[in-house]
């Protein structure tokens, strides 16, 4: 109200400024804090996504390629109560 009415300018400013650096502040701690934690954890998360990487690969193959589990046409039903094989 008192900027509107062009009084204490100085003192809105102020509280202009003292409202920014007291919103931003938070924000800047919780950045930093949080770009400290993931430069610790990059090894650990680096390794997790190579075991993953690896998982993935024998799952993706042993679904491309089932003869090796002995998947055959009798043993579907078993697996797939809804599967229907003619």
């Amino acid at each position: 109200m008192l900027a509107a009415q062009g009084q204490h300018l100085g003192q809105v400013a102020l509280t202009m400024l003292t409202f920014g650096i007291g919103a931003a502040l938070p924000l800047l701690l919780l950045g930093l804090l949080s770009r400290e934690s993931m430069i610790r954890l990059r090894s650990r998360m680096m390794a997790a996504g190579g075991a993953m990487k690896s998982a993935l690969a024998l799952i993706s193959t042993r679904s491309a390629f089932p003869w090796p589990l002995d998947w055959t046409k009798a043993s579907r039903p078993s697996l797939w109560p809804g599967c229907r094989i003619g």
